[in-house]
């Protein structure tokens, strides 16, 4: 809803177009800034207001100005913004760029738009640059649901000469609504419902004869187990205590037993149960808001909704360290479920990733890294985070008293080697 009241305009009011990424066409990952070429700014150098989330900064999304002054409704007519003095290093950027396929990519109002570089001719002998930016954008009242570029204005790259870049905007009304422009950017085959109920029926049949066949298997198995455990159960408890285990009795003792690392095992099933909860609550939102609307919302949603959960990662890991006989509570809570699963996941990003991430930067000009403010913020979250696991700890710490349905050994019991089947002649 926010963005609803966000994303309106005035006559006359400042649109901005933002430069985001160029790269290669055949990968994607492969990204750097767009003025990374040597194209040129144009005359407008200041802007009105400038937006930017921590799910965009942890992306790697750096949206630069394009200096383009474009008003709502107000149309341009073919305006050269800037001129490119075209020097050898300049030529040789563009031609690599044509060379490989590169696109770029830019925002208006949040909806995306591409454009080609450049092309070369039949024999790859003269490579030609797109200097004209032609926008349409279609506008229902005061928001904008539709943007497209045509690019024209092919020029040969010829060192030491000046290349004008133009640019025009036309304004057209549409009948597309605000909740539906980005339905262009979706794909309207997969959401076909005939293929969608095939394949769910098909899932649902596969998992009912799987779970059916699997459950015959261990019925067959386990048979003579239960018929002997029933039986046990009209016995008295003398007679009970002089019969041999058998079954599934003879491993109950060891796969039931308290690990021999309580506190990072059950800081690890916190961590997952955390996890999964995340998961879970960030589609669900997924399923009722259009986080797809907006760039890096949802990172940024996972993130904090991450930092809220943390009392579901307190309360299970808790309580499971306390059915395991745990006594230092405190511990799996500050030093375990605190900093294992962060310190698994930040400490090698901060302390190799980033310094990976950052060198490419300096190097190649990429533009996958984290500004401080950002990383602050991630910082802070984490601190919150840590604070609330205090909620879930006590709580969970109360069921120490309940114990596993079992009776454990605490040594495990001796496994022999069969040596004619570790043998090597076997192996081979």
């Amino acid at each position: 809803m926010t963005a609803l009241f966000l994303l309106q305009y005035t006559d006359k009011e400042e649109v901005v177009l933002w430069m985001n990424t160029v790269g290669p066409y055949h990968n994607r990952q492969e990204t750097y800034k767009y003025f990374s070429l040597p194209f040129c700014v144009g005359t407008k150098k200041t802007i009105s207001h400038y937006h930017e989330t921590l799910g965009e900064a942890l992306q790697g999304v750096e949206l630069e100005f394009s200096g383009l002054d474009i008003t709502f409704k107000e149309e341009v007519m073919q305006t050269t913004y800037c001129d490119i003095e075209l020097d050898k290093p300049k030529r040789d950027a563009f031609v690599y760029a044509i060379k490989n396929h590169y696109w770029y990519q830019m925002y208006i109002d949040d909806l995306p738009i591409w454009g080609i570089v450049g092309e070369a001719d039949e024999n790859g002998e003269d490579h030609y640059l797109w200097t004209y930016k032609k926008l349409e954008i279609g506008y229902n009242g005061n928001r904008i649901v539709d943007v497209n570029l045509t690019s024209e204005g092919k020029v040969k790259l010829v060192p030491n000469t000046r290349i004008p870049m133009s640019y025009s905007v036309k304004w057209k009304k549409s009948d597309v609504k605000f909740e539906d422009r980005f339905d262009k950017y979706l794909d309207p085959s997969f959401f076909q419902h005939r293929i969608h109920w095939f394949s769910i029926f098909n899932s649902f049949m596969m998992v009912i004869f799987l779970v059916g066949l699997v459950s015959m298997i261990l019925m067959r198995t386990l048979r003579k187990d239960y018929a002997r455990y029933s039986k046990e159960e009209e016995m008295d408890d003398m007679d009970r205590d002089l019969g041999d285990e058998y079954g599934w009795k003879q491993v109950h003792g060891d796969v039931f037993r308290p690990s021999s690392h309580p506190l990072i095992f059950s800081s690890l099933v916190g961590s997952g149960c955390q996890i999964f909860s995340v998961s879970l609550i960030v589609i669900i939102l997924a399923m009722i808001e259009d986080l797809y609307t907006e760039r890096g919302s949802m990172l940024s949603t996972a993130i904090f909704v991450y930092a809220a959960t943390s009392p579901v990662n307190g309360y299970f890991g808790g309580s499971l360290y306390a059915k395991q006989g745990g006594r230092r509570w405190i511990n799996i809570l500050h030093q375990l479920h605190r900093y294992l699963l962060p310190c698994l996941q930040s400490h090698p990003i901060r302390h190799h990733g980033e310094f990976l991430i950052c060198l490419k930067p300096e190097t190649h000009c990429t533009i996958f890294s984290c500004p401080r403010q950002k990383t602050g913020i991630v910082k802070q979250s984490w601190r919150f985070m840590s604070s609330r696991l205090l909620i879930g700890g006590p709580m969970s710490y109360s069921e120490r008293g309940s114990k596993m349905a079992v009776v454990t050994v605490l040594r495990p019991k001796i496994a022999y080697d069969i040596q004619h089947v570790h043998g090597t002649g076997c192996l081979q």
